[in-house]
């Protein structure tokens, strides 16, 4: 028991730090491409639509609503979130070293 809890929380750690990229091809004919801010106006829809989440996969129900749209779903692949950046809360102990009593 104790081992699963550890592997679920380390699996659950590991998503943490990544988030999937659903990858959608244009329908519209050549020559009329949509902007980004077309795509993610449809995008930003259907997640309110379905209640689909951005840190998991599209659901069918996204994937059938962004069809509507003419988006065609492509493909899904994990990315890796930017590190945190890192906040310099270091202690400098040469200042403790430097009192004078």
């Amino acid at each position: 028991m104790i081992a699963l809890a550890v592997l679920l929380v380390g699996t659950l750690a590991a998503q943490a730090s990544s988030h999937p990229d659903d990858n959608y091809h244009d329908l519209q004919p050549a020559g009329h491409k949509r902007s980004d801010a077309a795509f993610n106006r449809d995008v930003a829809a259907c997640k309110r639509l379905t209640h689909d989440s951005r840190y998991r996969p599209d659901s069918l129900a996204m994937k059938r609503c962004m069809r509507s749209r003419d988006w065609l779903w492509q493909s899904t692949r994990w990315v890796a979130d930017a590190p945190e950046p890192s906040s310099n809360n270091t202690v400098d102990w040469t200042d403790f070293l430097m009192w004078q009593w």
